[in-house]
């Protein structure tokens, strides 16, 4: 499968919480502010792109480079 760059136009969102929430149960795990679903009925328009082969190149070189990056922190 090739790589392709897709644009997305959908509906806005809306939460139904407010506030932030222990997703976790757990004192020391990341609360968040909200949460949010997107439906997949939402979307207004989309477009699939594919990609030149020398952008997936440069891609793949800057994926790399900063996988390796992480790597060694």
């Amino acid at each position: 499968m090739k790589p392709k760059l897709v644009i997305i136009n959908w509906e806005d969102a809306i939460t139904p919480t407010s506030g932030w929430t222990n997703i976790s149960g757990s004192d020391t795990q990341v609360d968040i502010d909200g949460s949010l679903v997107l439906d997949k009925s939402w979307i207004k328009y989309r477009k699939d792109l594919p990609l030149p082969k020398e952008t997936i190149n440069k891609l793949k070189k800057w994926l790399l480079e900063n996988v390796d990056a992480q790597k060694n922190r």
